[in-house]
This record gives C-alpha cells, sequence and structure tokens, in this order.
C-alpha cells in the first residue's frame, strides 16, 4: 500500500520520531514545539494563515487567512485554536501542542503508512503499537535528507524545516534508525536561505521554543539531581 498524496512536513517528522519498535515515542516539550512549528509551516504553506509583522521585528504576529478555508479536520481544529485575531507568533505554540503527536500517528494510520495494535501486558496493561506496512513514505524522506546532510544538496522546506527543527530542539537522537547528523551542517542549513519570509518567522520562533523547553527541562533534572543528593545526604545521617 503507498501513501495516497505527498504527507505534511508535520507527518514527516513524526514518521521519523516513531522508533522501529513501534513502541509510542516520549515527546519532551522541545520535540512538542518541533511538531507545532512543522504543524504551522503546513499551514503557511497551504496559505491557511498569515504571518504578519509585529512592533517588534523579532516578534512577528500570525493570523488565520480569510481564504482559502481549510477543509482537513486537523488544519481546521488548529485554526479554531489560534481564534480569529492575530497575535504574537510565540503564543501561538503552546496552544496547538496538546497531543499533537497522538494526531499526527493516526493520520499516517488513515494513510496506510501505519498500522495501529492494541494489547495488554501481562493481560491487564494496556499497550499500543504502530507497525510500519508501507516504508516507501520514510525511506524517501530520508534519502531526501540524506542528501542534504550528507551530500551537500541544497534544502527545501521540507528537508529545512525538518532538519532545523531537529537541531534546535536537540533531538537527532530520537530519530531510530539513526540519520547521519553533523550539528555543524545541521546549523548551517538551518540558517540557509531555503525558506520563505513567513516560513522562515515560524521556524525561528519554534527553534526559540524548542530550544528554552530543552534548556528548561536540563535545568530541572539537575535541580532535581541536586536535590536527590541532598536528601541521600540527610538521610545517611552524620556519621555517614
Amino acid at each position: 500500500m503507498t501513501a495516497r498524496r505527498t504527507l505534511l512536513i508535520s507527518e514527516d517528522l513524526m514518521l521519523l520520531l516513531l522508533p522501529e519498535s513501534g513502541k509510542v515515542p516520549t515527546i519532551t516539550p522541545g520535540l512538542e514545539s518541533a511538531l507545532t512549528g512543522a504543524l504551522l509551516v503546513d499551514l503557511a504553506e497551504a496559505g491557511f494563515v498569515d504571518i504578519l509583522p509585529g512592533p517588534d521585528p523579532s516578534s512577528p504576529f500570525i493570523r488565520p487567512a480569510e481564504v482559502p478555508r481549510p477543509t482537513d479536520p486537523m488544519f481546521v481544529n488548529a485554526i479554531a485554536l489560534l481564534g480569529q485575531k492575530e497575535r504574537p507568533l510565540a503564543s501561538a505554540l503552546p496552544i496547538l501542542l496538546p497531543r499533537l503527536d497522538d494526531v499526527l500517528l493516526v493520520r499516517l494510520g488513515n494513510h496506510g503508512i501505519l498500522d495501529h495494535h492494541r494489547s495488554r501486558f501481562l493481560g491487564l496493561f494496556p499497550t499500543s503499537s504502530w507497525e510500519v506496512v508501507d516504508p516507501g513514505p520514510e525511506e524517501r524522506l530520508r534519502a531526501a535528507l540524506a542528501a542534504v546532510l550528507d551530500g551537500g544538496g541544497q534544502p527545501d522546506v521540507r528537508t529545512g524545516t525538518i532538519i532545523a527543527l531537529l537541531h534546535a530542539a536537540e533531538a537527532a537522537d530520537e530519530v531510530s534508525p539513526p540519520l547521519t547528523w553533523d550539528g555543524q551542517v545541521a546549523q548551517q542549513v538551518a540558517m540557509a536561505a531555503w525558506a520563505s519570509e513567513p516560513v522562515r518567522d515560524i521556524v525561528e520562533a519554534a527553534a526559540a521554543s524548542a530550544r528554552q523547553a530543552t534548556d528548561d527541562t536540563t535545568a530541572l533534572s539537575a535541580r532535581d539531581r541536586a536535590t536527590g543528593a541532598r536528601v541521600a545526604r540527610a538521610s545517611a545521617g552524620p556519621d555517614s
């Protein structure tokens, strides 16, 4: 079975993040920002949102376009969440985050690329996994990414967006099987002139959000480790 149409960039990114085991992946806050950024690029490329200059040139605004109107259910829901008034682009990212990964996995199943399996571990605990039944779309995507990362090929909106967002979220290690990844090359791709100004604004906002989420998670983990060490020392007593 083959996909009926070209996948969205957000769908492609989700496909890369599904591990070979098919187990539903853990989506970190940084990856949530990356997936949402990819969805906003999809909306912009389809003409469903406009990116406008804000009072600060580094902080653009976003608003739904008057025409055309989307019919895709995911796009309809995204536009409804954005509301009809313009808002800072950075503020649009958090409202689109909840369970976007689940939505994208179901869509990949509906495209005939994945097959959903439900079972119970030890007959008690529900488990969920996704089997790749049509490897073609991911194979073609990986070949396109490799041409940019390995061969010096020119990125387009699809490959540039995916590489830039994976780089910003420090999530190249989450791709399974791994891509041949060079952080310097990825940084160069992220900075290259492959995108229109609206798409670049979206990618930059999502990248900033992903970096902030990654930094916050790292800082929280460090605080948790420090707190655990203090508790362990206090529990051990003065003579330990």
